[in-house]
């Protein structure tokens, strides 16, 4: 899973990287009575798509298993170098080298207390 630090906007929302990610009322609810100034986002490979806006990142790795393949980026996220994992199908994945943009799929991020860790919501 890719587990990346997130600061809480002013109106209670999450952006990686200009990309909104949308928190349920419960999650919003306990980040204001936390008085929490980030919040800790995880996304698996399968929620990270390949796509023609998002986050910018360059390809590293490409591990090809069966039908699928994992594609390893590094990007710069709030000035931090960050490591991000996306799958695509085999045939369509980007070559070692290549600028890739991902997005984020509405609705599957995981959201973790950053203190505890604990899941949330």
């Amino acid at each position: 899973m890719n587990i990346v630090p997130d600061p809480l906007g002013s109106n209670g929302s999450l952006s990686l990287s200009g990309v909104a990610v949308s928190l349920p009322d419960a999650v919003r609810s306990a980040a204001s009575a936390g008085g929490w100034k980030e919040l800790v986002l995880g996304l698996r490979p399968e929620s990270l798509e390949l796509a023609p806006d998002g986050i910018g990142a360059e390809v590293e790795v490409v591990e090809e298993v069966g039908a699928d393949a994992y594609v390893f980026c590094a990007t710069e996220l709030d000035g931090k170098e960050t490591k991000l994992v996306a799958r695509a199908g085999a045939r369509l994945a980007p070559a070692r080298g290549e600028r890739v943009i991902l997005r984020p799929v509405a609705g599957d991020a995981h959201l973790f207390d950053p203190v505890t860790g604990s899941r949330l919501g």
